[in-house]
């Protein structure tokens, strides 16, 4: 045995560039720098915050005056460079040397000039908050991942405060060289707190061997402010804070606060970057009217209205649509407004017949939170009450329309031009917390900007907004609001860097919530637009031919529109259905035409059914293609091997010499384990060759009756390695049908594969299968129910089971992981035999009813 001579408690160290990489690498761009420290005023409960960019020079100007220059050079000297190496003295001034030029491009000595120049640059951050203290910049402020935002979460304002990590004031270093914090409490003298950035690159050194330094002065705030602010935008600044719900005045207001200075600045600014900062400010906040806290931003260079003022967040009221929804205590409140119709337009007629429920502009509805997500409330690894309470809005705003549709449809006049501007800057769905923006989602010409996949929906099933329940909406005509907080959202982190939420299971499962509230609003309007593409063309007066580019064509139209509408006339007047032969040969020409749109639609549903069936076919194919080889492996599984190992065992090792092992430790229990698996696999093969068969393809006489016992026959091993009965009741003893045999497999082996799975779901009765078969006078009728748990709480309709697409099977995460085609399939084979349907009403389990024609018993093609 080692003996210890000595042991050491050891303390971790931190070296000093673990600022640089939790700062300046850390903070992705200086807009995002400015950002947090804009976040940290609205912690301190402060009215407003300017932000202000002091910009002597753009580049290297041509001359300086001698003033200048010994102040510049002084500067500069930061860098061991001298302004006598740039410019010459002449008449008092200094004239900047003349560069030489190369194919008309500035050489490198005069960019890093320019550079430097620009670097001159300050940014101030200046708020009239609760200020800080001796204490609490020691305590708080120097101290590197402070958690305490984290236990005193609220100010004294109340309000839930943004910070958590404790290093956005190293988003200071990500800005500039030098930072000076002036920083004053309520009825106290101020304090001037500096640091330079740049003496944490120094080698060997920790992060506790540089310093800061702490001076106790007697700081007045308001003088700093009348040194910054030009007498223009000081008028300014007081007009917007005296209009405020509480009215301020500027210089009073800073007995307190804090006013932050950058220095030597690591980015160029131009007036296109203090544009990018402004529409950064303008999205930081969500659109309200509430002005307790304001923003403001202003330069002393250019003069673009954006760069010198108030900075208003942006409010969205010319939309299309409106979807409001809250979720708080497993409800969901839906709000949606209809703004994209002439409603008052819309005729009577067409609201009365084809909107059962009417059509307003505002409806209101709840739901439960788990109906969004169907089947979640029977999975184990969804808990959606993790995500917790918040609120989300939508707007949907159309780009362009076309002079038919606008008529066709109902549609409002909008402004093209507008519209398309405001999309361009605005589109994107956006999450804030606590009342700011957390970055990047929604943001434009970021890898975030379409954070839910919107686009690949769109890209997979590109359908017209009048088909109902296909039509998905693009990003670009859509733009969103998030809002989520600390308390209410625990389980929604920021990730270290501020940029974006830590993707755990909770952020995925909210992320599928929010796909569903947009699919609310897509099946909305494409019900609405379905119901009016319905009625204009039950209601035409000539159909509809989108390739009428042809004169004749058109005329010829137009002609036998006009003795059809003659025609209704005399048929009102007379009361007589007579027709002439000109008449005769119009409507022929009309009816022809509506006939053939009305096939045009059936195809197109067609098409979409049969892109569906060619995923089933390649799969078929594909085990078609390896049939022999799985024949044999089947065959191969039927053998005695397993009996034969243990035989051979046995000569050499006793069985009772494992007794005292564990299970796993015994080759005799592990062979009894594999000859279980290979079983489950033989069966699975069986069935699996069972259904290519080729006289499976072949339409025939099929006796119901005996193939429900044959199939009770082939799932019996199945079914009793999962320990589920299945039982058949009939009270007739034969019912021929001439069908394909592939098709009541179709029908029955997704049924009790259904009923399989749902015994795996929680709270299942017993596993019971049961098929009942009688006659009646519709026709056959068949019984099948199983005594799981039913169809998931979550179904809000127990008709969506039909649809295609529809189910609820769904992973960790959430997300959808079923094909929801399985009770899609047994609709469309039954639709085939004019059967029909039905979801029988049981108390325990799940159970459905279909009844075969007595048509279907004739022996025909």
């Amino acid at each position: 045995m080692t003996t210890i001579i000595q042991k050491e408690e050891l303390s971790f160290n931190v070296s000093a560039r673990t600022a640089r990489l939790i700062g300046r690498e850390n903070v992705a761009s200086a807009e995002g720098a400015i950002i947090e420290l804009v976040k940290n005023t609205y912690d301190a409960d402060s009215d407003f915050c300017i932000v202000y960019f002091d910009i002597p020079y753009q580049s290297a100007p041509d001359y300086l005056s001698k003033k200048d220059f010994i102040k510049v050079n002084r500067k500069f000297n930061r860098y061991n460079i001298e302004l006598n190496d740039f410019y010459i003295e002449n008449n008092k001034n200094f004239q900047r040397k003349i560069e030489s030029l190369e194919n008309k491009e500035l050489s490198d000595k005069t960019r890093y000039l320019d550079k430097l120049f620009n670097s001159l640059t300050n940014v101030y951050i200046i708020d009239n908050g609760d200020g800080m203290n001796a204490n609490t910049i020691k305590k708080y402020w120097m101290t590197i991942g402070t958690d305490d935002k984290v236990h005193n979460h609220l100010s004294s304002k109340n309000r839930v405060k943004s910070g958590a990590k404790g290093i956005g004031r190293f988003a200071l270093d990500r800005l500039g060289e030098i930072c000076y914090l002036w920083s004053k409490k309520k009825n106290s003298t101020g304090l001037e707190w500096t640091v330079d950035w740049e003496i944490f690159e120094q080698n060997n050194k920790t992060i506790n061997e540089i310093k800061a330094s702490l001076e106790h002065k007697d700081i007045d705030l308001a003088f700093l402010i009348d040194q910054i602010f030009t007498e223009e935008q000081f008028e300014a600044l007081e007009q917007v804070l005296s209009n405020r719900t509480n009215p301020l005045k500027l210089k009073s207001e800073f007995g307190h606060g804090t006013i932050i200075k950058v220095s030597y600045m690591r980015d160029d600014w131009d007036e296109s970057s203090l544009l990018k900062i402004y529409t950064g400010l303008e999205t930081l906040v969500p659109p309200t009217e509430d002005d307790s806290f304001q923003l403001f931003l202003f330069n002393n260079r250019f003069t673009h209205p954006k760069l010198n003022g108030q900075v208003l967040p942006i409010l969205c009221d010319n939309f299309d649509y409106k979807l409001s929804a809250e979720i708080a205590n497993g409800k969901v409140w839906i709000e949606i407004e209809r703004n994209e119709f002439q409603l008052n337009k819309i005729p009577q007629e067409c609201i009365q017949n084809y909107f059962p429920g009417g059509l307003k502009e505002k409806s209101e509805y709840s739901v439960k939170l788990e109906s969004l997500l169907p089947g979640s409330s029977e999975n184990k690894d969804i808990k959606l009450s993790n995500i917790g309470d918040f609120k989300f809005i939508i707007y949907f705003l159309k780009k362009i329309t076309s002079k038919k549709d606008s008529q066709k449809y109902f549609q409002k006049e909008f402004d093209y031009a507008e519209r398309g501007q405001w999309l361009d800057y605005n589109s994107g769905i956006k999450i804030f917390r606590d009342y700011f923006r957390v970055r990047p989602y929604g943001e434009l010409d970021s890898t975030s900007w379409d954070w839910l996949g919107l686009g690949n929906r769109v890209a997979l099933n590109p359908a017209a907004v009048s088909r109902k329940g296909q039509w998905r909406v693009s990003p670009k005509n859509l733009a969103g609001i998030i809002n989520i907080s600390r308390i209410s959202n625990t389980f929604l982190e920021d990730k270290s860097n501020r940029e974006g939420l830590q993707e755990n299971i909770v952020f995925n499962q909210f992320k599928e919530i929010i796909l569903a509230i947009i699919k609310i609003f897509e099946d909305d309007r494409s019900s609405v637009y379905s119901a009016l593409d319905k009625y204009s063309k039950d209601m035409a007066k000539f159909p509809e031919d989108e390739d009428l580019s042809n004169k004749e064509k058109q005329r010829a139209h137009n002609t036998a529109n006009k003795i059809f509408l003659e025609f209704k006339e005399k048929q009102k007047e007379t009361g007589k259905s007579d027709k002439s032969t000109t008449e005769l040969l119009s409507l022929s020409l009309l009816k022809e035409q509506s006939d053939k749109d009305d096939a045009i639609r059936e195809l197109a549903d067609m098409k979409e059914e049969n892109s569906l069936l060619r995923v089933f076919a390649s799969s078929g194919i594909t085990i078609a293609s390896f049939a022999h080889e799985l024949r044999n492996l089947e065959m191969k599984l039927k053998g005695n091997r397993y009996s034969f190992i243990e035989e051979i065992l046995q000569q050499y090792i006793d069985p009772t010499s494992f007794e005292e092992n564990e299970d796993f430790d015994n080759p005799y229990y592990l062979l009894e384990l594999i000859e279980k698996e290979d079983s489950k696999m033989r069966n699975w093969l069986q069935y699996t060759l069972r259904t290519i068969k080729k006289d499976k393809r072949t339409r025939k006489s099929i006796d119901l009756i005996q193939y429900l016992f044959a199939l009770k026959q082939n799932w019996s091993l199945t079914l009793d390695d999962r320990h589920i009965n299945f039982n058949i009741i009939s009270k007739i003893d034969s019912y021929s049908i001439r069908a394909f045999e592939i098709d009541f497999d179709c029908i029955f082996n997704n049924l009790i594969i259904n009923s399989c799975e749902a015994f795996d779901r929680p709270n299942y009765i017993s596993r019971n299968i049961l098929i009942e078969v009688d006659l009646s006078s519709e026709g056959l009728v068949v019984l099948y129910s199983d005594e799981g748990p039913g169809l998931s709480e979550d179904i809000a309709d127990a008709k969506d089971i039909f649809k295609s697409a529809f189910s609820t099977k769904r992973d960790k995460n959430g997300k959808q992981i079923g094909t929801g085609l399985g009770m899609w399939l047994i609709k469309k084979t039954l639709e085939e035999y004019k059967a029909e349907i039905s979801i029988m009403d049981k108390k325990q389990g799940f159970g459905v009813r279909m009844i075969f024609p007595n048509s279907a018993k004739k022996d025909n093609n």
